[in-house]
């Protein structure tokens, strides 16, 4: 009878003795990446969609946000803390221009806290002049709009 709560206490230790192991990370696809004002706007959307990696082609989790920006004339693109993917999806999104006109992109899986970033080369916004008057530019992301992400 001892020797069998020995055996108990041996293999109680031994399994809580364990190294707690951290998940696997996951690789995910950001495809169709945009973010620009339009010509005459003051609003910005900033979209893309978020698959899994390797991708499945057809399916996908929609993220966008519709955010109040500076006028079109402007080369900046706004930040965006609280950009929304699909509901039920578990994902959320922040965005912002960074020095030498280079752009960041933060997903974060809500249920984990788990967060995975994006930064671009530099010169990836840009400013267009689509007509004669000061409101009639385009200020656009330029960069890749394909890309992995690492949670």
């Amino acid at each position: 009878m001892q020797y069998f709560a020995f055996l108990i206490t041996l293999l109680a230790f031994l399994g809580a003795s364990q190294p707690i192991r951290e998940s696997e990370d996951e690789s995910w696809l950001v495809k169709s990446f945009s973010s620009y004002v339009a010509p005459h706007s003051i609003s910005q959307i900033t979209a893309f969609s978020l698959v899994p990696s390797p991708a499945n082609a057809t399916a996908g989790i929609t993220c966008s946000n519709a955010t109040g920006a500076a006028l079109s004339a402007t080369p900046y693109l706004v930040p965006v803390v609280d950009g929304d993917c699909a509901p039920g999806s578990g994902f959320n999104f922040s965005f912002r221009q960074l020095a030498g006109y280079a752009v960041e992109l933060t997903v974060v899986q809500a249920a984990s806290n788990r967060t995975a970033t994006y930064t671009s080369g530099n010169d990836s916004v840009t400013t267009v002049k689509t007509g004669p008057g000061p409101f009639d530019t385009l200020t656009s992301y330029v960069g890749e709009n394909q890309f992995a992400l690492e949670f």
